[in-house]
């Protein structure tokens, strides 16, 4: 993969640039003068990789500045199947339907200028490059704000527009996504006394993800009754984007359409809060106040687009659907934990220590294990 990667990075021209181009300046005269790229992220093994690719271009007798991202996504025959939960397509039929162009509720994709198929090994996706205007990070009242713009979208597709039907969305993703923790469970109790491990769970906790393994199927029937919309899947801090339209006003943008696909209402915002806690963006001190700021924002995006039903349905959705953490991502955390090769590079992407590592995501698995008393009570309430 890396090496044909690289090999057709190297026979990038300006022929195969200049069309993508010019359809990122909307100057169908403009001609490339100069580009280069730089990698930007490499996919730990997952077969994607992203470059930002720039240059410089003519046109009407002036040098303008150009960017574009692009996303190569290697074939994987491990997740060849449409039906699975990762399949390693998904985001190029998103992109080649046509449909990521017309979201509903001002939400949107970055534009996409080109798809390119290399059979047997994978294809690129040409992207427009995008740039949150807020930067950094965000204030706590931004997620709020985001929340209720995610609210608008989900709740597009409960009052306005019909469930879609596209033959690439993904189906029964969380289900999915958490029964791929089958493996986990043996490799939890086999390395349970391991330094990091333990350190990041007890054993009280470790009997918690077992006990929560055997009752799945309990959270999955909860979820199947409740409401369902069309869901991004893995809208966190990373792939939100407020951009700016042309007029000044505010637009979102979602990048990595790999997951979409139907789910309850409410599960969305569970990746906003676990997503960004996981992964840094904030600190795990905050969670009860980002999940309440979460929460109400995105009850009022709903609102926005005329739904009224009942809040505790989609509370329920919520707190089930840290499920997909607590057990979906037990698997590759446990590699990272025991696997000493994966410290270095798990360090560099996180900026701290393991140990501090297995102190955080410890707080996380916590904050689960709460997040899931919170369903059975809910449920217990709306039986």
């Amino acid at each position: 993969m890396t090496t044909n990667t690289t090999n057709h990075l190297e026979t990038i021209d300006s022929t195969i640039l200049t069309p993508l181009v010019q359809r990122a300046l909307d100057a169908p005269s403009a001609r490339v003068l100069a580009w280069e790229y730089q990698p930007i992220y490499a996919g730990m093994g997952t077969g994607t990789a992203l470059y930002r690719v720039s240059g410089l271009a003519s046109h009407q007798g002036e040098t303008a500045p150009w960017s574009l991202i692009l996303k190569v996504l290697g074939e994987d025959s491990n997740r060849a199947d449409p039906a699975h939960p990762e399949w390693w397509r998904r985001e190029t039929e998103a992109y080649r339907s046509g449909h990521l162009e017309v979201l509903p509720a001002g939400w949107s994709s970055p534009r996409c200028f080109g798809v390119v198929d290399y059979p047997g090994e994978g294809c690129w996706i040409w992207l427009e490059e995008v740039t949150d205007r807020m930067g950094g990070s965000w204030p706590l009242a931004h997620y709020g704000t985001v929340a209720r713009h995610l609210g608008q979208f989900n709740g597009a597709y409960l009052e306005r527009e019909p469930l879609p039907q596209w033959s690439w969305l993904s189906r029964n993703w969380l289900r999915q996504t958490v029964e791929q923790a089958a493996p986990a469970l043996p490799l939890l109790r086999k390395h349970g006394d391991h330094p990091m491990v333990r350190r990041m769970l007890k054993q009280s906790g470790q009997e918690k993800l077992l006990g929560l393994w055997a009752e799945r199927e309990f959270f999955f029937s909860l979820l199947a009754h409740l409401p369902q919309t069309l869901c991004h899947m893995d809208a966190f801090r990373r792939n939100l984007f407020t951009c700016e339209n042309g007029d000044g006003s505010a637009r979102m943008v979602a990048v990595d359409w790999s997951f979409t696909g139907p789910e309850a209402v409410g599960t969305e915002i569970l990746y906003l809060t676990a997503g960004s806690l996981g992964f840094f963006e904030v600190e795990i001190e905050k969670a009860e106040e980002l999940d309440e700021i979460v929460f109400e924002g995105y009850i009022e995006g709903l609102r926005d687009l005329g739904w009224c039903g009942d809040p505790r349905q989609v509370r329920l959705a919520y707190a089930t659907a840290s499920l997909r953490y607590a057990l979906g991502t037990l698997g590759p955390i446990l590699h990272v934990l025991i696997d000493e090769e994966f410290y270095p590079h798990t360090q560099q992407i996180v900026n701290c220590t393991i140990e501090e590592l297995a102190d955080c995501w410890g707080k996380i698995f916590q904050w689960f294990f709460t997040c899931l008393d919170e369903a059975r009570s809910i449920a217990r309430i709306l039986s």
